[in-house]
């Protein structure tokens, strides 16, 4: 997702802001330690614009509904069977013995004879108006497994092809000639 030009001004501008602010704020203490009334004054002047940026800021971008990533893991094992690269809560992905595994978003997968090129995965999480979303991305040699979560509904594809929607404890399958199976059954 791409964010918008004004949205990055905007932020741009709110760090401006704050950062202006922390100066307002160390004017302020000094002034009053020191007893220098105009010291303060200016940090007060500084203040006001940065304690505005906070309060108007945060809710102008939450109403807009821009999805603010909060979570993003990235893990990677390169070329090395049987060694496992662990992605989150009980999620982990794994190539050796001429096949490939992995439990992803509560989704076992296995992957018979999935090429060179090691195994990895990636999280990335955000959540917006819409509600959460998270994209899991797993690599199984030369497999790509790709589920989409949203406000708990889970869509696959492999190779970039839709294989439709798949719930926790599913099983998925990809063959040595790229069918998937879920629970036994061709998507």
């Amino acid at each position: 997702m791409a964010i918008p030009l004004v949205v990055t001004i905007l932020a741009l501008l709110g760090l401006l802001l704050v950062g202006v602010g922390l100066v307002g704020l160390v004017l302020l203490i000094v002034g009053i330690a020191k007893r220098k009334t105009a010291l303060w004054v200016i940090g007060i002047v500084c203040l006001v614009p940065a304690v505005l940026a906070v309060v108007f800021a945060v809710p102008a971008l939450l109403f807009l509904g821009v999805a603010v990533p909060v979570n993003m893991k990235t893990t990677h094992v390169r070329d090395e069977p049987a060694i496992a690269a662990e992605s989150g809560e009980g999620d982990f992905v794994r190539t050796g013995d001429g096949r490939g595994t992995a439990r992803v978003a509560g989704v076992d997968i296995e992957v018979l004879e999935p090429g060179g090129g090691g195994s990895g995965s990636s999280t990335t999480s955000s959540h917006g108006l819409g509600g959460v979303k998270e994209d899991h991305e797993v690599r199984l040699g030369d497999v790509r497994i790709h589920i989409h979560r949203e406000n708990g509904a889970r869509d696959l594809a492999v190779d970039g092809r839709d294989c439709g929607r798949v719930e926790p404890g599913d099983q998925v399958l990809v063959t040595e000639d790229r069918r998937v199976l879920v629970n036994g059954e061709r998507r």
